[in-house]
């Protein structure tokens, strides 16, 4: 079973250890820390039994995506705003010395606030629209211009 709550900060571990030296009982600890009962007996017993009040590193796999890759993805992405996600992809891998995939590049962004969006589409003004058409339609806008009596 996992922790169910915030672990000890460094101060309160070295707050028990100088307490429980000093000689004072774990009940009288428990009432001038204010923190549980059980927290402060189970570091105590493995403060007596290891000497140490550091935290055992910790077993698994290690992150093999760290907080400095995150930082140059996140500048990578408000570098390059209207990029496809396999670009931005193939942009952040070029910048790193081990690749990563598309779909871990994704999870990334979106565990730091970078959710799924279209890209941002250029402002196409009306007139350049009907330049567009005058080009698609070809003859048939120039007719339907002339019936009009516009020229």
């Amino acid at each position: 079973m996992g922790r169910k709550g915030k672990e000890l900060t460094s101060d309160q571990k070295s707050r028990l250890a100088a307490l429980n030296d000093a000689g004072y009982r774990k009940s009288e600890i428990v009432k001038l820390t204010g923190i549980k009962q059980s927290t402060v007996y189970c570091f105590l017993k493995r403060y007596e039994h290891r000497g140490d009040i550091e935290n055992i590193r910790r077993t698994g796999r290690p992150k093999s995506f760290h907080d400095r890759d995150m930082r140059k993805l996140s500048r990578c992405v408000k570098k390059h705003r209207r990029k496809s996600l396999s670009e931005i992809t193939n942009i952040f891998n070029e910048s790193i010395d081990r690749p990563f995939s598309k779909r871990t590049v994704e999870r990334k962004l979106h565990s730091d606030g970078f959710h799924k969006r279209s890209v941002k589409k250029k402002f196409v003004s009306v007139r350049s629209t009907r330049r567009n058409e005058w080009h698609i339609a070809g003859g048939i806008y120039i007719k339907l211009l002339m019936h009009t009596g516009v020229k």
